[in-house]
């Protein structure tokens, strides 16, 4: 069918080398899948300008440059923008957290309020989120975030414990014994003799697991 004269079928090549997914009286073009690759001035403009404006966004739980243009982290992708100063967004789900408690907590030198109580930050002190988790950091004696107290429990543990518990296991000593994680579930033990694990450690789960190849012993030469 002969299209109206008045219609007209446009091509746009971005800056980026792409092309946009474009809508010409009723008739889509798709995007052009190749990678996109940044410029240093693009890049830098990423870290020092777009992902700071982004992050005070309470929906954007992290930004980062990606080979495809800016990458933000958040549960609710319906909620971001498609393009950032003509730069592709593409949106990726965070990794497992707690919600947040109510109010702030407060970052010192000797560790974090166990309970927070206070529903803003005290004087001296600048707020910062992450995972809509709101945080008073120092600008004087700046702490880290504990990611710790963000992180799902282990098999019903605590993570921070669980974490504390993992660093204390000397499992790898053991026979066969190839790898040791922590995962979900407790601590999986990557072996080849899994009679010798036992099934808890210091009351956080112990799971064997068969190795993912083969373990291959040396082999030595008689006389050697």
């Amino acid at each position: 069918m002969a299209l109206p004269p008045q219609t007209k079928i446009l091509s746009l090549r971005t800056i980026l080398g792409s092309l946009l997914l474009i809508s010409v009286y009723g008739i889509s073009y798709q995007q052009d899948r190749s990678p996109v690759r940044l410029t240093d001035t693009q890049m830098m403009a990423i870290l020092t300008t777009h992902c700071p404006a982004l992050r005070r966004q309470p929906d954007v739980l992290g930004c980062s440059p990606d080979p495809a243009g800016i990458r933000l982290i958040t549960d609710r992708p319906a909620l971001m923008p498609t393009q950032v100063a003509g730069l592709p967004v593409i949106t990726a789900p965070p990794l497992p957290h707690l919600s947040p408690p109510p109010g702030v907590i407060v970052l010192r030198p000797e560790g974090p309020d166990p309970q927070p109580t206070l529903s803003h930050c005290p004087p001296g002190t600048t707020e910062q989120q992450k995972y809509r988790w709101r945080f008073c950091i120092s600008p004087t004696d700046p702490q880290p975030i504990p990611t710790g107290l963000m992180t799902p429990p282990i098999a019903g543990v605590p993570y921070t414990r669980a974490e504390a518990i993992f660093k204390r296991q000397d499992l790898m000593e053991l026979l066969g014994v190839q790898s040791v994680g922590l995962e979900v579930d407790g601590i999986v033990v990557q072996t080849t003799e899994p009679a010798l694990i036992s099934s808890t450690f210091e009351g956080l789960p112990v799971r064997p697991s068969p190795p993912l190849r083969r373990h291959i012993p040396v082999q030595r030469r008689v006389g050697s």
